[in-house]
């Protein structure tokens, strides 16, 4: 089998056994079976059989009889059941009629088993959702020809979702993303030559249709049972058809733009300006970006770019706010890729299901391309496979770093002024000369811009009117109203109409600060929470460095 986790299970003769890289055994060959357990050989001594590990618990067998293990041993249920089926946290089909449960087989009768948390298993953790399993069917949105067009195709693709799917927070986000693309390509027209001029005679038929299409858009998602947790972003797009080189001019008039956005795109990249980067960039003077398709090996470092992957972009002044910029992945998986300056500098690339390009946000002229950039640790390999996954992504797009260069520390705990980098650079606004006024953040500190930047978003405040304190511990209830504030300043969702709804599921409900409630809630159904086995929140916990990735992550995947 492949090596995982530095081992690999390997069976000689009739037993099995573990060898790492070097072929050495590892654990002896005098076993019935071993099998893999969230990426690592699941091995505890003693037991002959042994299944996978499942939010800190494994199912084994002894004597013909099955029980329940944590990865330390310990036995957990007595070892009495005829047959065991894991805990349900969701199925593919959406169902959570069966959350936290088990079905059990003893003398013939089946039974339910509640879940019992492990010792030292805080967290139940979620490798995938209902709204996991909804695939974007991106061709669709090239038959919409029209407004009506568009709002026929949102209504049929959320038809297809479950009742589960349209429930969950994922399928709604999914959905969302899928409406606003449809929109954009109601409201588009193709353009030819070189040059692209965006002004209010160019795109005020394209603003009647935008304006209109979004409350259609909403109604639509209603009457199919959804209920949308933000607003929907509505914009404009030319469909270019000169790929190698465009000029893009934005003339003043375009700063009164209805639309949240204007977007230029070709069959290999597009670019998109927020309304926000015309008011603020087009005053007096036009705004020319000048892009050139690189269709060879760009010569950026450690890797060679293939056809069309990479792109040259200027801008004729500095700009005040980031424009977006996609790109088309490269063979393999896109979660692990990046789009890469030609400096090596990794400026993201988030994949977008809708499209199926790479996005990211930027301010500054160069060539950019994508690249493999997969990240990896050592010492996450025993944990559970969510964590795993955000700590790779994450640091794959260059938002989170190890504590050395093969060590992350994910049960280390995390600070002030490591979560505001985290948070600045996952929405691309670390300004690092940004001053964020505290007299204990100076201008030598690594942090110095990421606080700065922190604060003047608004997404995260002083321990006081002039102190940071940026080397103390942030705790879990503080991280989860940060990732809340981000999610409302930078993609305006919507807060809870019944915060009690969201707040009434912690134990501890009482507990909680009264500054953070509608922010909890708020991240409660977004499910940015992660959940206890015991049903409590913990507010003035602190919380580990791999936690919170898992936290920035499902943050992470809904900021367009």
């Amino acid at each position: 089998m492949l090596l995982m986790g530095g081992l690999a299970a390997a069976r000689k003769g009739e037993k099995w056994g573990c060898i790492d890289t070097e072929g050495n055994t590892v654990i002896a060959f005098e076993y019935d079976k071993i099998e893999y357990g969230e990426g690592t050989p699941a091995y505890i001594p003693g037991y002959p059989y042994l299944r996978i590990f499942l939010n800190g618990l494994a199912k084994v067998k002894i004597g013909g009889k099955w029980g329940f293990i944590d990865r330390k041993g310990n036995e957990m249920t007595t070892f009495e059941y005829d047959k065991l089926y894991y805990f349900v946290y969701g199925s593919k089909s959406g169902s959570k009629s069966n959350e936290g449960l088990a079905w059990a087989i003893k003398d013939g009768k089946y039974g339910l088993l509640a879940h019992i948390p492990a010792p030292g298993t805080e967290h139940i953790y979620e490798s995938s959702g209902p709204g996991e399993y909804f695939t974007l069917p991106a061709d669709r949105l090239n038959t919409i020809t029209g407004q009506a067009s568009a709002i026929s195709v949102i209504m049929d693709v959320a038809n297809t979702m479950t009742t589960e799917q349209k429930a969950c927070a994922t399928g709604i986000d999914r959905i969302t993303l899928f409406a606003e693309e449809a929109a954009a390509q109601a409201a588009s027209k193709a353009v030819t030559g070189s040059k692209i001029i965006i002004n209010e005679e160019s795109i005020r038929d394209l603003e009647s249709i935008a304006a209109s299409i979004r409350t259609e858009a909403e109604n639509a998602l209603a009457s199919a049972g959804i209920t949308v947790a933000r607003k929907i972003n509505v914009g404009v797009k030319f469909k270019a058809t000169e790929e190698n080189s465009l000029t893009i001019i934005v003339e003043p008039s375009a700063i009164n733009m209805i639309a949240d956005y204007v977007r230029v795109e070709t069959q290999d990249y597009a670019i998109s300006l927020s309304a926000e980067l015309i008011k603020t960039n087009v005053k007096d003077l036009p705004l020319v970006i000048t892009i050139t398709a690189i269709r060879e090996d760009a010569g950026l470092p450690g890797t060679a770019v293939s056809s069309s992957k990479a792109c040259y972009i200027a801008f004729n002044k500095p700009l005040q706010e980031n424009v977006k910029i996609s790109l088309r992945p490269i063979s393999g998986d896109p979660d692990y890729q990046a789009i890469t300056r030609s400096d090596g500098k990794v400026t993201g690339g988030k994949y977008n299901p809708a499209t199926g390009m790479l996005d990211v946000r930027i301010k500054d002229s160069g060539t950019y391309a994508v690249k493999e950039n997969k990240k990896d640790f050592v010492d996450i390999q025993d944990k559970n496979i969510e964590v795993q996954k955000a700590i790779r992504i994450l640091a794959s797009k260059g938002i989170i770093n190890g504590t050395s260069a093969t060590t992350f520390s994910p049960d280390a705990c995390i600070t002030r002024a490591e979560i505001a980098a985290l948070i600045v650079r996952a929405i691309s606004k670390l300004n690092p000369d940004e001053d964020g006024g505290f007299t204990d953040v100076s201008k030598n500190d690594w942090f110095y811009g990421a606080v700065g930047s922190a604060k003047k978003i608004g997404i995260i405040k002083g321990t006081s009117a002039t102190t940071f304190e940026p080397l103390m511990n942030i705790t879990k209830d503080q991280v989860v109203a940060i990732a809340a504030r981000t999610l409302r300043s930078e993609m305006k969702y919507n807060d809870p109409e019944d915060i009690g709804k969201y707040l009434g599921m912690y134990a501890d409900r009482s507990g909680l600060p009264g500054w953070g409630l509608t922010d909890i809630a708020l991240a409660a159904r977004e499910n940015l929470v992660l959940k206890r086995a015991d049903g409590k929140f913990l507010p003035s916990n602190t919380i580990s460095r791999g936690d919170v990735a898992v936290i920035i992550y499902r943050m992470f995947k809904k900021i367009w």
